[in-house]
């Protein structure tokens, strides 16, 4: 895909004067591994840093693989690679790491992969080690705000940004920043607020930036007004996302309860827009409970026994416990865990010619893609307006049932044999998916993929752990174990799925006897 981008002038890399050494450093241990034994080497530890000296050593004799020739013609380790582990996912991260492993966008040295091995230390040298980094990424990213043609991908689709160094700097300073808040909480106060300044890279973070920022303010800055007031700003920005809007909103009712915030008037802003929001209490719940598991520390099999009706015993997880719940309890016939996966793959199928439409600019680069660049961004659905409106309606209604279910087997059949987006693992063939689109009600299949097709990225987490169902009736669960609570963009799901006429709820697992875990508080 690199070679791709660079073709089509989206990119600028070189990377011929990157180091053997370095790029066997970047590679996972099991690669590293794969690549000794495909030398026939031997060595008596398999721990990484011998299995890269091993190789050195050989290749240092070997012209072919010498680390001062160019990268071109450094071919061998991926040729041995690849014949080692002939899978299409293996051969790309080969092509992927050995291209990009150091990054150099548009002449930017960018320490992507410095920062995940900062991220693997431990102790202070892990914190010292991430404080310089983002130093030196900090000072690199103000050059780039602070130059002329900072906007390199005006004339492009805006989803291609993140190919950019302005996006890789903005998405590596945000990690960083996650991590050193407790120990560096004035620093990295400033660089969340850099962040926050500019509208060009890596937008679809700004609600986590607001979060994070009010939580330095409030927690280690000792500044309640200040977090206050960021949550009132996040709360007027136009360029967040709904779901970051959202738990911008409970984040900021756990704010106005406290009584260090003298700004009145602040707080009753926050309290109007937290009225666009519901509480966890408002869903409809049930409460089951369950026996322990006195062995679960032990063998982990489960946490839960269950006893079937013939005597036999079995250990469960909190999903299964619900599950069982629902179909001896409430009569439904079958359940399946799939926390989302089972709508993904539905609207999978009803898109999956839209998805896979060309014609669209700066979507299908490479062979190797299995989804539209786009496919993440809100610009999916204004690229596709159109037909993905027509294509609402006929799911909602335009179609006849039989043109429904001709429309899904053919469709599964085809895709079958593709490496996609598609997900079979829940559902056994496209009769099965017929009948369980049809149980859920048209309507509400369309206002599902509506909400998908909208905005994938921001809505694909966040449904309901189970969907159990039989002929006449359907239900979305979200389960919940002891000491286990909802988050923001499960209640999100939850509040539309309700919404729009959908049978939803919470199920409460309580804890009886067994060893302790956590505790058996279920609100």
């Amino acid at each position: 895909m690199i070679v791709c981008l660079r073709e089509n002038l989206i990119i600028k890399s070189d990377y011929s004067s990157e180091s053997t050494v370095c790029l066997l450093n970047q590679l996972p241990v099991d690669d590293v591994k794969a690549i000794h034994d495909a030398l026939r080497l031997k060595a008596k530890q398999k721990k990484k840093f011998v299995l890269v000296d091993n190789i050195l050593n050989y290749i240092n004799s070997q012209p072919t693989l010498h680390p001062t020739i160019n990268l071109d013609e450094r071919h061998s380790i991926k040729f041995i690679y690849c014949i080692r582990t002939p899978t299409q996912n293996s051969i790309f991260r080969v092509d992927f790491i050995l291209e990009y492993t150091i990054s150099k966008v548009e002449g930017y040295h960018i320490p992507i992969f410095e920062v995940l091995e900062a991220l693997n230390k431990k102790g202070e040298t892990k914190y010292a080690t991430m404080f310089d980094l983002s130093r030196e990424i900090v000072k690199e990213f103000n050059s780039i705000l602070e130059s002329t043609n900072q906007n390199v991908m005006e004339d492009k689709p805006s989803h291609l940004k993140r190919f950019t160094a302005g996006h890789q700097y903005a998405s590596t300073l945000w990690i960083l920043c996650s991590h050193l808040g407790a120990k560096y909480p004035l620093e990295v106060e400033k660089w969340l607020v850099k962040l926050l300044s500019q509208k060009n890279f890596y937008q679809k973070k700004r609600g986590m930036w607001y979060s994070q920022l009010s939580l330095i303010y409030k927690a280690h800055l000792k500044e309640f007004n200040k977090a206050i007031e960021t949550l009132s700003r996040a709360v007027k920005d136009n360029n967040i996302s709904p779901v970051d809007l959202a738990d911008v909103l409970y984040r900021a009712r756990t704010y106005t309860t406290n009584r260090r915030c003298n700004n009145k008037d602040l707080l009753r802003e926050l309290e109007i827009w937290e009225e666009q929001i519901p509480r966890p209490k408002s869903f409809p719940s049930v409460c089951i409970t369950a026996l322990g598991n006195d062995l679960a520390a032990e063998n982990q099999r489960g946490h839960y026994k269950y006893m079937y009706s013939n005597g036999d015993l079995s250990y469960m997880n909190v999903e299964q416990i619900a599950i069982r719940h629902y179909i001896d309890e409430k009569g439904f016939t079958n359940g399946i865990h799939c926390e989302g996966a089972l709508m993904q793959t539905i609207f999978y199928i009803l898109f999956w010619d839209i998805i896979y439409t060309g014609g669209i600019s700066y979507t299908f680069l490479c062979k190797m893609q299995y989804l539209p660049l786009d496919f993440y961004s809100e610009e999916f659905y204004a690229n596709r307006k159109i037909v993905i409106d027509e294509r609402l309606l006929d799911i909602k209604s335009n179609w006849s049932l039989d043109y429904l279910k001709s429309y899904i087997d053919k469709t599964w059949c085809f895709m079958s044999i593709y490496k996609s987006l598609f997900i079979s693992a829940y559902i056994e063939d496209s009769e099965t998916l017929y009948k369980i689109i049809t149980c859920i009600g048209r309507k509400i299949v369309s206002d599902i993929c509506r909400r998908l097709v909208g905005n994938f990225r921001d809505y694909r987490a966040g449904m309901p752990d189970l969907f159990v169902y039989s002929e006449d009736k359907c239900k979305f669960v979200e389960v919940k174990g002891p000491g286990d609570i909802l988050s923001t963009k499960q209640k999100v799901w939850l509040n539309y799925l309700l919404s729009i006429g959908a049978d939803a709820e919470v199920c409460y697992v309580k804890k009886v006897g067994g060893a302790k875990w956590r505790n058996n508080n279920i609100l």
